[in-house]
């Protein structure tokens, strides 16, 4: 407790007893070089930007099969389609 007096005035105040870490939950921001093109279109997407705390783990699924760890990975799609990133 923190207490200070001065002209029969009395503050009284805290103490921090203890910090505990937080361990924020991980934000994914994922941005790509573009949306559409004709096939075979090669994509690189970006993770980089991704925030959390300690290593983060990439894990990339390209909805054609394919995936990648990297942050940063290009990618080709072979054939024509709409893929869930």
């Amino acid at each position: 407790m923190l207490q200070a007096s001065k002209n029969n005035a009395t503050i009284n105040g805290f103490v921090v007893e203890e910090i505990t870490a937080v361990n924020l939950p991980p934000v994914a921001i994922i941005n790509s070089s573009a949306v559409e093109g004709s096939a075979p279109f090669e994509i690189t997407f970006n993770g980089s930007s991704s925030t959390g705390t300690g290593d983060l783990i990439y894990n990339w699924n390209f909805g054609d099969g394919g995936s990648s760890e990297l942050a940063d990975p290009e990618y080709l799609f072979q054939e024509a389609g709409t893929y869930n990133v």
